[in-house]
């Protein structure tokens, strides 16, 4: 039970995830930076994981380097 408890808190993430950055995103298909796009395609979703794990591993770094 716990198993499929944690499979649908993990989708809810997901979809919750992808639904505030699609509203902060600009609609505008011509932005110069992919990962400021809505994710509508696995481009944007790759371009917007990128930026966001290197934003991570910057302030990684500066917490364990401090």
């Amino acid at each position: 039970m716990r198993t499929l408890a944690g499979f649908v808190v993990g989708i809810l993430v997901t979809i919750g995830a992808a639904w505030v950055h699609d509203t902060g995103a600009s609609a505008d298909t011509q932005s110069p930076q992919l990962s400021d796009r809505q994710i509508v395609n696995w481009d944007v979703l790759g371009a917007v994981f990128q930026k966001d794990t290197e934003a991570l591993r910057g302030l990684w770094g500066r917490a364990t380097h401090s």
